[in-house]
């Protein structure tokens, strides 16, 4: 079987190098156990659905890359310059938590706005229909848009004047409202 980047063969240099070196060996295995808690990171928000598979493709690419310069540096690399190579890895790990949280948020805003289309054909169909100008308003406070809820929190009330919970939303979203 062929090597055609003599990745095996610098593999064994560097692990056969770090068993002469004590601290070598320790550093070379600090590196190796950031790699595996990023990448299992990585594959845990592929298979939670918080990345795509080819985002979670990337991002391992990214980090074998990451460690493989990072272990070809590693005798270079000593006191606060070798922490700064543990960033290399530790930088991929960020990119998946802000890839996750986009992803994440994204999502819930695509909820909330499918949500308010649902609301709104219901109103259409029937304009007295209290608990669907209540959650409208519920979704509009959600996006942080009070003026809109605040609207919706009016006509609910109107429709239902005995709803206490409706009328602690509107004055809710009427502080909220004012302070904007």
């Amino acid at each position: 079987m062929s090597d055609p980047f003599g990745a095996y063969e610098s593999l064994y240099r560097l692990v056969e190098h770090a068993s002469a070196n004590r601290a070598q060996l320790w550093k070379l295995l600090l590196l190796a156990m950031v790699g595996v808690s990023v990448a299992w990171r990585v594959i845990f928000a592929w298979v939670h659905e918080g990345i795509s598979g080819m985002e979670a493709l990337t991002l391992i690419a990214a980090l074998f890359l990451a460690e493989g310069a990072a272990a070809r540096w590693l005798p270079d690399f000593e006191g606060a310059r070798f922490l700064l190579l543990l960033a290399l890895p530790l930088a991929t790990w960020l990119a998946v938590h802000i890839v996750v949280g986009l992803s994440h948020r994204e999502s819930y805003r695509a909820d909330i706005h499918a949500g308010i289309k649902r609301f709104r054909a219901a109103i259409r169909r029937d304009p007295n229909n209290a608990a669907a100008h209540e959650l409208l308003g519920d979704s509009y406070l959600k996006l942080q848009r009070p003026r809109r809820a605040l609207a919706e929190y009016r006509a609910a009330v109107a429709l239902d004047p005995h709803s206490y919970q409706t009328q602690y939303k509107l004055e809710r979203a009427a502080r909220l409202s004012r302070a904007r």
